[in-house]
């Protein structure tokens, strides 16, 4: 456990798990439920929360026009931010080119791109018969990891085993992260499933931003975490109308803000203070909304 973390640790004991004894001793973050978090109502959310609306509203006019085939390209523009945004490539553009930005494809990258749409494409459509669960998540799981680089890190089951997020040179006593073992876990996967269906007393863009953060601290999975969590909150804004067709450009919005991205979920972690983070992200959900009003009046229609 490095130095921060001894701190959290000291101050914050019914965040972490202590595992192990000994030399292998390390500490899991055990999240806090949603239902115990209060996010204060100011006159600067109020308005954040205004503005958003009405950009999303004149989304949902822009809209309207849409063929099958234009709301298709941009769920896979979205699908494909979302895998450039785990990758690292920033701000590229060019959908299902050869080359994004620097970065030059190989068969591997193209094949994990368009099973990432595949997944958004699949999950979308099963709403219809599901509703948004660990078997929808574990289905498009599945479907998003279906290639040799995933061989090992078990496509659509939920890990078992614990897991660290940091530099490579790291490990579960040194990690700058480690989510939930699998008890805490899976606890925390029954608790925001629960959330997500049952509490209706929060606003509907402060409940997408605690979800995806809650995901994002659970971590589920081996890999592909981040893009399941962006999936999952496209999936919510689809099931709420806030977003009716499914086609807003969040990865891309995010994108915009990577770092910032990454370190306001860090340190949502570290502090279990959710303010930073709920402004963060309602923030760039109303970006994608403009960046998605411009992609389609650039669009041949």
């Amino acid at each position: 456990m490095d130095r921060s973390t001894t701190k959290n640790w000291r101050q914050n004991p019914y965040r972490y798990r202590k595992n192990m004894s000994g030399e292998a001793t390390f500490y899991s973050f055990i999240p806090m439920p949603l239902t115990e978090i209060e996010i204060k109502r100011t006159d600067k959310l109020a308005l954040l929360l205004q503005q958003t609306e009405a950009i999303l509203s004149e989304l949902k006019r822009e809209s309207l026009s849409l063929r099958k085939e234009k709301i298709m390209e941009l769920q896979r523009l979205e699908a494909e931010s979302s895998w450039q945004l785990t990758k690292g490539i920033r701000q590229a553009s060019y959908l299902f080119s050869e080359v994004l930005g620097d970065v030059i494809l190989d068969e591997e990258d193209k094949v994990e791109i368009e099973n990432t749409h595949k997944a958004y494409d699949y999950a979308i459509n099963s709403l219809q018969d599901l509703p948004i669960s660990s078997r929808l998540l574990k289905n498009a799981h599945f479907l998003m990891t279906n290639s040799s680089r995933y061989n090992k890190k078990y496509p659509g089951e939920y890990r078992s085993t614990a897991i660290w997020l940091g530099r490579a040179e790291e490990n579960l006593k040194t990690a700058m992260y480690v989510p939930p073992i699998d008890v805490d876990m899976n606890a925390a996967l029954n608790e925001l499933e629960n959330y997500i269906h049952y509490n209706d007393k929060e606003d509907i863009l402060v409940k997408a931003a605690l979800i995806h953060y809650q995901f994002e601290a659970i971590h589920p999975f081996i890999d592909a975490n981040g893009r399941i969590g962006r999936l999952l909150n496209a999936l919510y804004l689809y099931e709420t109308q806030i977003d009716p067709k499914s086609i807003l450009l969040l990865s891309k919005a995010l994108q915009k803000q990577s770092s910032r991205y990454y370190k306001t979920l860090q340190l949502t972690h570290e502090t279990s203070t959710f303010e930073e983070w709920v402004y963060f992200f309602i923030e760039r959900i109303r970006e994608a909304a403009k960046l998605t009003i411009e992609t389609i009046r650039s669009m041949d229609l």
